[in-house]
């Protein structure tokens, strides 16, 4: 149950950090209005896609590292403190040159504050990726969950006071995120000091890469999966569309992302530490739940989708209410990709992970434009649910080839399941 008890947790903060986003995405998007919203998404956009196709998954590297040898977690950790910093730099320049190209002359008034976005943001979240890692690969949940909280808190408490101060624009909402960051990053910094006096081997370093590498193919294809509608969308669509496609893929993902990371949270460090034997039906029992809790927040999110819309976010952005109901069925299943392929990734199996985002993405790909042409946002929508279906089914079969799981092994509802969540959800405010 302590594995229970923890993706439990996790859920907890990861809805605390998801509604400390929506709080801040309706105060922004209410003052903002839908096209200067849309603006805001396409600064921040690019750079934050650009810096997590650039980690080479360096942190998941270091968490699996600590995971496995927790007596040299410290030396682990230094090393991924060293690889943040080394590829921190590289980062910042590809972004620099390649923000025009993935903006577009259109907006070109705004290459200069995606620039300096990127030009702050970057080192700020590579040194927190490593710090987390350090948390997370001991499995120390309630301090890594903490200060997971701590961006977004912060980012939401300086948006109320532009806002009460009325200084929202979308210069002061960039401002606001990279505080939030560097509060972040400065409090970690305090707490792990004594990183900065492990001397770290060479060897270290490349174990980090070398893992990190493995990852990445998954990681990176699991990345441009989950964000290749917003690439289209921000490519396709004018600024106020834009705008409302962002809030409805806010709404549909909110509780979808909560399950996700909990899942990425507590799933790899722990897989990676029980016995070989073990792993495949600790998996399972972890998927298993994991579905149980996106059926229950699609299903409250997407049937009252429309009022959900007009409370939180006002009549301005009423187009974004059945828009919503779209993309939380069709990242529903993007979602129960994503957390079979973190569990694969936590029993050392990246190609099977590689291989369903690669089908995802290349069917995403086809069908993407042409669907976006014909129906709009409602297109991509049906795009992204049309790409993960193939990529569920190539998983099945994956699954139960390698590791002898069935997909209602994986996916299947319990009455158990049902009994397991329940236990964690009461567990979560007791030792």
């Amino acid at each position: 149950m302590r594995a229970g008890r923890a993706v439990a947790r996790s859920i907890l903060a990861n809805g605390i950090i998801l509604i400390c986003g929506i709080a801040t995405g309706v105060i922004a998007a209410r003052l903002l209005g839908p096209e200067n919203r849309g603006v805001l998404a396409v600064i921040v956009f690019w750079p934050q896609l650009i810096a997590s196709l650039s980690t080479l998954s360096f942190n998941e590297a270091a968490t699996f590292g600590i995971g496995r040898h927790p007596h040299d977690a410290d030396r682990v950790a230094a090393g991924a403190v060293r690889m943040a910093l080394l590829l921190a730099g590289p980062t910042v320049v590809l972004c620099w040159i390649l923000i025009p190209l993935v903006m577009g002359d259109g907006r070109a008034s705004w290459w200069p504050a995606a620039r300096l976005y990127a030009l702050m943001f970057v080192p700020a979240n590579f040194l927190s990726l490593a710090f987390l890692a350090w948390d997370q690969g001991r499995l120390r949940f309630n301090a890594y969950n903490g200060l997971r909280i701590v961006a977004p808190a912060v980012y939401l408490a300086v948006v109320v006071l532009l806002g009460l101060a009325g200084r929202i624009s979308v210069a002061s909402v960039v401002a606001a995120s990279l505080i939030a960051v560097y509060t972040l990053t400065f409090i970690q910094v305090g707490r792990a000091r004594t990183l900065a006096k492990v001397p770290v081997q060479s060897g270290v370093l490349r174990d980090l890469a070398r893992r990190g590498v493995s990852f990445h193919w998954a990681a990176g294809l699991m990345i441009l999966s989950a964000q290749a509608d917003r690439v289209v969308a921000l490519r396709l669509f004018d600024d106020a569309t834009v705008g409302y496609y962002v809030v409805a893929l806010a709404l549909s993902t909110l509780g979808l992302s909560a399950v996700t990371l909990a899942i990425h949270t507590v799933l790899l460090p722990t897989l990676s530490r029980a016995a070989p034997g073990a792993r495949e039906a600790l998996m399972a029992r972890g998927l298993r739940g994991a579905t149980l809790l996106l059926a229950v927040t699609t299903a409250t999110i997407a049937v009252p989708a429309p009022a959900w819309v007009a409370l939180f976010f006002g009549d301005a952005y009423y187009p974004a209410g059945n828009l919503t109901r779209a993309l939380s069925v069709a990242f529903f299943l993007v979602a129960l990709r994503s957390v079979t392929v973190l569990g694969l990734r936590g029993l050392g199996d990246g190609r099977g992970g590689a291989i369903a985002e690669t089908i995802s993405l290349a069917i995403f790909a086809l069908v993407c434009v042409p669907l976006a042409w014909r129906w709009g946002p409602y297109g991509l929508a049906v795009a992204v649910g049309v790409a993960a279906l193939p990529a569920l089914a190539y998983l099945a079969a994956h699954v139960r080839r390698r590791h002898g799981l069935s997909a209602t092994a994986l996916w299947g509802l319990r009455p158990a399941t049902v009994r397991d969540c329940a236990h964690a959800a009461r567990s979560v405010w007791t030792r």
